[in-house]
This record gives C-alpha cells, sequence and structure tokens, in this order.
C-alpha cells in the first residue's frame, strides 16, 4: 500500500530528525484504508497511526476526553513503570492524565541515559483541540499547564533521539493553544479530503462486504473521480 503525502511527510521529518511532536489536523476523523495489499481493511486515523505508522514502537498511549487514558500496545511494559504500580489507576482527567504521561516519557529517557534499554513510546492525543483549546482573553492556569506540557515533550530534547513520538490530532488547528502550535519543534501537517485513488482503494475494499451495490462496477477509477471532495465516513 502506497503511503498518502501526509505520512510520508511524518516520516520524513521523524527520521531527519527535525521533529518528534506533530500536529495532524483537517480531516482527522474519516476513515482510511489500512493494512497492506495482502490484508486491507477499513479504519480511522488512530488504526493507521498504530499499524503503519508506529509498529516498531513498543508502548502506545492514547488519551481523549471521553476515554480517558488508554494503552493501546505494550501494557505489559507500563505496568513495570514503579509509579503505576504505585497509583493502580490510570487518571483521566486532563491535566493529570497528561502530567502522568510526561512523567513516564521522562522515566524513559532516565533509563535511556543510564545506558538501560526502554521501551520505545508513541503517544496520540485524540481531539487535542477539546483537551488544550485556545480561549482568547481568558487566562487558564489549568489550560497554561496543559499546554506547557505539550510543548514540552519536545522542547527539551528531541523525541526522535530517545525513541519517542508525539500525535496531536484536531480537526481545528485554530482551536489548539497557542502555546502548542506556535512551537517551532512541533510540526503541524494537514491531513486532505481523500483523492480519487484514495476513494478507489476504498471502494475495492468495501466490495466484498457490498457485493450488490458495487457489483456493476467492473473499475472503480470513475465513480471514485464523482466522488472527489467527499470524505470517507
Amino acid at each position: 500500500m502506497d503511503l498518502p503525502d501526509w505520512a510520508q511527510e511524518v516520516i520524513t521529518s521523524y527520521e531527519s530528525g527535525a521533529h518528534g511532536s506533530f500536529v495532524l489536523h483537517g480531516n482527522v476523523s474519516d476513515r482510511m484504508v489500512v493494512g497492506s495489499k495482502e490484508d486491507t481493511k477499513l479504519g480511522d486515523l488512530q488504526d493507521f497511526l498504530l499499524d503503519v505508522m508506529l509498529p516498531r514502537f513498543d508502548v502506545v498511549i492514547t488519551y481523549d476526553l471521553g476515554f480517558g487514558m488508554r494503552i493501546e500496545r505494550g501494557g505489559d511494559l507500563f505496568h513495570r513503570w514503579p509509579t503505576f504500580q504505585e497509583l493502580g489507576d490510570l487518571p483521566r482527567d486532563p491535566l493529570p492524565a497528561i502530567s502522568f504521561i510526561t512523567h513516564y516519557l521522562t522515566y524513559c529517557r532516565n533509563l535511556r541515559l543510564s545506558k538501560l534499554h526502554p521501551p520505545k513510546v508513541a503517544v496520540i492525543i485524540k481531539q487535542a483541540h477539546l483537551v488544550c483549546p485556545q480561549v482568547p482573553g481568558v487566562l487558564n492556569n489549568t489550560l497554561n499547564s496543559l499546554a506547557t506540557f505539550l510543548r514540552g515533550w519536545s522542547e527539551n530534547e528531541l523525541l526522535q533521539k530517545t525513541g519517542q513520538a508525539a500525535f496531536l490530532l484536531s480537526e481545528n488547528i485554530n482551536g489548539l493553544h497557542s502555546l502548542v502550535t506556535s512551537s517551532p519543534r512541533i510540526c503541524e501537517v494537514e491531513i486532505p479530503l481523500p483523492t480519487a485513488g484514495d476513494i478507489e482503494s476504498l471502494m475495492q475494499v468495501m466490495k466484498p462486504d457490498s457485493p450488490k451495490s458495487l457489483a456493476k462496477y467492473d473499475h472503480f477509477a470513475e465513480p471514485a473521480s464523482r466522488l472527489v471532495g467527499a470524505t470517507l465516513s
């Protein structure tokens, strides 16, 4: 499966050492094709990041306002962290959760400095504009603390040099706190609406499950071209 341009941009930026923290904005809530040519499926952006972009990361942590903090991969490694063993439960509210994640990233960095072998860790913050919004004309210490943590993930030391990566997903980048979006160490990457090729790939994946509605098409190039500008959801 060919990677979309935005994914190539993220990989190039990360592997070159330019950035380790990314704001993915725009069409972040759409469906997309995930997997290889031999095994494709429909998924969302988180599925794409987990399966396509982050397969070599040992621990993947996600956070959103609805479900709180989750360990999507590497729970056994995460549970070895002494601080988690003391706490027992994962925090749900934004500031405690982001502070907790920051503490874990720092712990893994310190392991590397001690010449040990920490896990490679990736963090995905969904609906980041709701977790850490920009509220004009309002002084809010909680929001400022959140923004400082998110900005700080890539400020002190390059994430990629310590085997870490962070992704903030936001439909509306203008709604994300300016302390985050103004950081030169955080790369902003826009996810566009699907191209005709993206829609064609989607229809090919859907055909086995929708044989009647798609039976009249031997090739999907023509109907896909007519749907350009629409989302896949």
